[in-house]
């Protein structure tokens, strides 16, 4: 029986992102249909982020549960695109789907997109981040504790991938605990090419994801920063 490649895409929906409506949403149904042309076995879910965090928010991962103080608000928001669906299943996105706003409340959503890709786990599991912004909207977890949080899933075998545009990705995506060599800049302008690249890679990876796991998601496809901009 086929592995099963869980797939996690987290979608950044602030308001910088509305000039680039039209070519994420295309980008995105190019991801699909790029993943189609592969005999893997995935299951693909999609959400999209946005909002303003407020309020005094504290996270521990001791035994693996997180808590909040009571007290606190927050306007944070992740949006479901479509969950868990084979891609035999999985619906053509529209402009309805994406109607970008607010902050980038990025350490929430990458937590949240977490917790949901934990009910979802396959034999291998895959998390792909787009953002064309840097944090600055969390009020639910900080960057310390999310790199801990990451560091457990990666040791368990879970590959966790950072796509930013308008910043050194680099260094933004080890800030909270993803490996360098799985994160890459990329040309806000030009997303659906970025993400079409990111297809070809998410089929190397489910081919191969030990190999992803060793040389790196971008280096196993044979890709480079070329690829991205």
């Amino acid at each position: 029986m086929a592995e099963v490649t869980s797939v996690t895409v987290l979608l950044d929906e602030s308001g910088s992102m509305q000039p680039h409506v039209e070519q994420t949403i295309l980008g995105l149904n190019q991801y699909i249909n790029s993943l189609r042309e592969s005999d893997s076995d995935f299951r693909v879910s999609v959400f999209k982020f946005s909002g303003n965090g407020n309020g005094n928010f504290s996270v521990t991962t001791s035994n693996n549960i997180y808590s909040k103080d009571s007290k606190s608000e927050s306007t944070f928001k992740l949006g479901k695109v479509f969950e868990n669906k084979t891609l035999n299943k999985v619906p053509t996105v529209t402009v309805k789907d994406y109607n970008p706003c607010g902050g980038t409340p990025l350490l929430d959503a990458v937590w949240e997109a977490i917790k949901r890709a934990e009910k979802n786990a396959g034999d291998n599991n895959l998390v792909v981040i787009f953002t064309d912004g840097e944090e600055n909207a969390s009020s639910l977890m900080s960057g310390a504790v999310l790199k801990d949080i990451i560091a457990h899933k990666e040791s368990l075998g879970w590959t966790f991938v950072y796509l930013g545009a308008n910043q050194d990705a680099w260094q933004v995506a080890n800030s909270f605990g993803i490996q360098t060599k799985n994160a890459m800049t990329y040309n806000v302008s030009h997303i659906g090419t970025t993400m079409d690249a990111v297809g070809f890679a998410t089929r190397s990876y489910a081919a191969a994801p030990a190999a992803a796991s060793a040389q790196g998601f971008f280096a196993a496809a044979g890709q480079t920063k070329e690829d991205y901009n």
